[in-house]
């Protein structure tokens, strides 16, 4: 049998009947040292909490009293609520609640992105939502839509067309030789034109360079003609730039001049009765910008 020695009555009702019930809410704990020596056992040092009035002895156990019947209750995934004392209640967390009112017959529910879940309308869909079937588009058409009926909207297919500086084929555009700029000149070198819409490689420091231009290539002669023949080609510098010098592709041709003419070169050649050739003029430019 245990005595308690320090600890007040808890409650008293009729004559020599005791009432105890368990509260709603916060429940006092208490905190006491039990000696077990001898034939009994002795409670002392009784105080409300969770520590005795006193530290207990190396004989004696620290035990704890109240009149509830849990410890704690801890709130799981899509619960809420719990406690560790007292009167404690869990319910279902709102985000795992589905409306139980507002909801006609034949409605789901769908999340709102917030958590909560609300009441929508099935969808429903007529003729309207979809193409007719067995339509079609002609050769080299393409679909562009679907009208409020339902019919298909057919198109011819794209065409386009090459702007400034590109080439076309087929679908295909790219850079023409014009605009494109070599790509294998050596470290230091510099693009420069050689007046006939193509560009080549040349050396130079900052803007002075030499450059190469082709004349125009001439046909000498005729060799059905008796008389002979004398034509000239020319290459012309750029503007700006000066010639240097200068030469000539020939083939069956007496050269008779080969030399400057104004800002480039001139080449002028001859055949013979019955006979024909071939004449080309360069120059040798400087650019100086």
């Amino acid at each position: 049998m245990f005595a308690i020695a320090g600890l007040g009555i808890i409650g008293l009702a009729g004559a020599g009947a005791a009432y105890a019930a368990y509260p709603s809410d916060t429940v006092t704990q208490y905190a006491g040292c039990l000696s077990t020596s001898g034939a009994g056992g002795t409670l002392h040092s009784v105080a409300v909490g969770l520590s005795p009035t006193k530290s207990c002895g190396p004989n004696e156990t620290l035990v704890h009293l109240s009149g509830g019947t849990i410890t704690q209750v801890s709130a799981g995934t899509g619960l809420s609520g719990g406690g560790n004392n007292g009167y404690v209640t869990l319910s279902l967390d709102p985000k795992y609640q589905l409306p139980q009112i507002n909801c006609s017959s034949g409605q789901f529910v769908a999340s709102n992105g917030s958590g909560e879940w609300t009441c929508q309308s099935q969808k429903t869909y007529s003729g309207t939502d979809f193409a007719l079937s067995n339509q079609s588009c002609g050769t080299g058409q393409f679909l562009a839509g679907i009208d409020a009926s339902g019919v298909a909207q057919c198109s011819p297919d794209q065409t386009y067309s090459n702007g400034t500086g590109l080439d076309l084929s087929g679908n295909t555009f790219s850079l023409n030789s014009g605009y494109q700029l070599p790509q294998s000149c050596s470290s230091g070198q510099v693009a420069t034109s050689n007046g006939d819409n193509t560009w080549s490689c040349q050396n130079g420091t900052g803007s002075l360079y030499t450059y190469t231009v082709s004349g125009n290539y001439v046909t000498v002669g005729d060799p059905l003609d008796l008389s002979g023949d004398t034509q000239s080609s020319y290459a012309n510098c750029n503007s700006g730039s000066i010639v240097t010098g200068g030469g000539a592709f020939t083939d069956h041709v007496d050269q008779v001049y080969n030399g400057p003419n104004s800002n480039g070169w001139r080449v002028t050649g001859s055949t013979g009765p019955l006979s024909q050739g071939h004449i080309q003029a360069y120059a040798v430019c400087l650019h100086i910008g």
